[in-house]
């Protein structure tokens, strides 16, 4: 097997196509993945030396610019349709609002608790600006131990 000559060619020598119930095969990053489950290519540019595999995917087919540009007065984000963030299939990938990827991975991730447990009721929880719930009760826990550690200062 020959080394990738081109960037292009080093990138997709990283990518493996596998069926993970979606409509169509992801085409799956097997280099680095990122703590938060996204691939990260290194490029050979000297001015983005790490770039998020779906967007250099992205950017090849659609161009540079529609990484870069605003949808609705805000910046982009690209969503996985497919729920996987090691996909880098492009017709996976959906430029949006980050506002409509939060609430869209909120619809996906809903749950009757909050982290420490707390049963949310509608009355208790809140939306905060990014779209994403919270429990009344959390927040009022978490302001009172700010509080507190203000006051040890």
């Amino acid at each position: 097997m020959s080394r990738p000559t081109t960037e292009v060619d080093r990138f997709f020598s990283k990518v493996m196509e596998e069926d993970r119930g979606f409509e169509t095969p992801c085409m799956i990053w097997t280099g680095y993945i990122d703590d938060w489950g996204y691939g990260v290519f290194h490029t050979q540019r000297p001015n983005q030396k790490h770039v998020k595999a779906h967007r250099y995917s992205y950017a090849l087919t659609h161009g540079p610019e529609f990484l870069h540009s605003v949808v609705a007065g805000r910046t982009s984000e690209l969503d996985h349709l497919c729920l996987q963030a090691d996909c880098v299939r492009v017709s996976h990938l959906e430029l949006v609002t980050p506002k409509v990827n939060s609430q869209r991975m909120h619809d996906v991730h809903r749950t009757d608790t909050c982290k420490p447990g707390n049963h949310l009721r509608a009355e208790f929880e809140r939306i905060d600006s990014l779209g994403r719930p919270f429990c009344i009760g959390c927040a009022r826990e978490a302001d009172a131990r700010r509080r507190a550690r203000k006051k040890e200062v």
